[in-house]
């Protein structure tokens, strides 16, 4: 579909406040998207859904009955794009590990919805043989080599990048960018920083021990992460 074209959407939330502003953040930030149906629980939703297919749902994780996350499980299917949107940050990874569109903290701000709709048009997915990644900010979207980072640094909800040549400010934490990069090779040595395993140029035993980076900047490995930094880095 073309930015121009109109995507029927569908927001699953149980507090009705919630969907309620939902629905005015999307009438005012994204007016290429029609609210079809504003429902508060997975039971009402999956049988019309099956039938209607929305292409886009606004999905909360925690539900009385079911919880989003069956029913993500339950559209896989159909091939509908969710983003879940939840009150607690730590159902950010398992959402994206379960290839969510996207997912949106609440309150949910404007800027975050808009760069989560945005994905429709241009998902955030690894390109050209897997050489690169398509990150999502404030601007836009930035085209980086995965062999390019050296190491990732966790900024509240944001995530500065540092690359072989400048840094970048990326629009997702760095539980999210976490789950983007599984597959290539990095490691999370702190609650703070991801790290591109083949930029580790040499690693300082200590409390957790500290890695030095083709860059030459250090990061720190938590203690509780020293064993498996270890055995990661020699397999």
């Amino acid at each position: 579909m073309s930015k121009l074209d109109t995507y029927k959407v569908w927001i699953v939330d149980d507090e009705e406040h919630c969907r309620s502003a939902l629905e005015r953040a999307i009438t005012q930030y994204c007016p290429h998207l029609k609210i079809i149906a504003s429902v508060e629980s997975v039971d009402t939703a999956l049988p019309l859904m099956v039938t209607k297919r929305p292409q886009l749902v606004f999905l909360d994780v925690e539900m009385p009955e079911e919880d989003g996350f069956q029913l993500l499980q339950q559209l896989k299917p159909f091939n509908i794009p969710v983003i879940f949107t939840t009150a607690h940050e730590r159902y950010a990874l398992p959402a994206l590990k379960q290839q969510a569109l996207d997912y949106l903290l609440k309150p949910i701000e404007p800027r975050e919805l808009v760069t989560a709709v945005n994905k429709l048009e241009y998902p955030e997915h690894i390109m050209d043989n897997n050489s690169k990644i398509a990150l999502p900010t404030l601007k836009g979207l930035c085209f980086v080599s995965v062999d390019d980072i050296i190491r990732c640094e966790a900024d509240g909800a944001y995530t500065n990048f540092i690359l072989t040549e400048g840094t970048l400010l990326v629009s997702r934490n760095i539980g999210a960018v976490e789950a983007l990069l599984q597959h290539h090779r990095f490691f999370r040595a702190h609650k703070s920083h991801l790290v591109n395993l083949r930029h580790v140029k040499e690693y300082i035993r200590g409390k957790g021990g500290t890695l030095i980076m083709s860059d030459h900047s250090s990061v720190e490995v938590s203690k509780r992460k020293r064993e498996d930094f270890l055995i990661t880095i020699s397999t």
